[in-house]
């Protein structure tokens, strides 16, 4: 019987040894928030990515002006 409780022993130690790996994590979810803040920014640049479309016709002309 005692070798089954060192067993439940260890089991419980190996739980304890991953937890401290698990603090680690928390500290990159606050370097998400300020990555949240820079997808707002994206937004604002989405509004620019339309004046780019505005070229493509462009490129349509030069071939025209082929013809």
């Amino acid at each position: 019987d005692t070798a089954t409780h060192r067993e439940v022993l260890t089991v419980a130690q190996e739980p304890s040894v991953p937890s401290p790996t698990p603090p680690t994590p928390p500290p990159q979810p606050p370097q998400d928030l300020p990555s949240i803040s820079q997808v707002q920014h994206t937004p604002t640049q989405l509004p620019q990515a339309h004046p780019q479309p505005q070229p493509q016709p462009q490129t349509a002309k030069f071939p025209m002006s082929f013809l």
